[in-house]
């Protein structure tokens, strides 16, 4: 279900702030992965696919899961736990997330189905962060205590493509 192609989409991901939706805000939708937290621009396409097939491709890194067909576009799947660094817990739900459209188009597993959030706080200081992320950072906010990395998705998964030359 592609999120930004709901009649309202305020209603599939979380309960309606109708102060918010009288000022205009658009929702910002933030998926989980351990305890990062990444934010997504409204302007952004973004879905979750369920119960989708991966088809492995032979001599590649273990981080390329393989590509998934979402209405006949190959999307390239990575596993940003492995190139991350972060330990799977047991709890996680492995939600197949998938940002942006066309060449653009990546997925990654997120721990749970993504939730909107309408006001967030830009923060003063630039807070610490995984290597990989940091030099695609755009912005980190706070929400209800919580930092919210958004990363330019494009120049990040472009520097994790440009290493299979290298890995393989």
């Amino acid at each position: 279900m592609a999120l930004d192609q709901i009649d309202n989409p305020y209603t599939p991901l979380a309960a309606v702030d109708i102060a918010t939706q009288q000022r205009g805000e658009d929702a910002r939708y933030v998926c989980r992965i351990g305890k990062t937290t990444l934010i997504f621009d409204p302007s952004i396409n973004i879905e979750v696919l369920l119960d989708t097939s991966i088809f492995r491709m032979p001599n590649t890194p273990e981080w390329l899961l393989g590509l998934c067909n979402r209405r006949g576009e190959l999307v390239p799947v990575f596993d940003l736990r492995n190139l991350l660094g972060i330990t799977k817990n047991g709890n996680e739900k492995n939600y197949l997330f998938i940002v942006d459209k066309d060449e653009y188009a990546v997925g990654f597993y997120i721990d749970d189905y993504p939730s909107a959030v309408y006001s967030v706080k830009p923060m003063n200081k630039v807070p610490v962060v995984h290597q990989q992320l940091k030099k695609h950072l755009l912005n980190a906010y706070l929400h209800e205590q919580e930092t919210l990395l958004e990363i330019d998705h494009r120049s990040l998964f472009a520097a994790i493509t440009s290493q299979l030359s290298v890995a393989v």
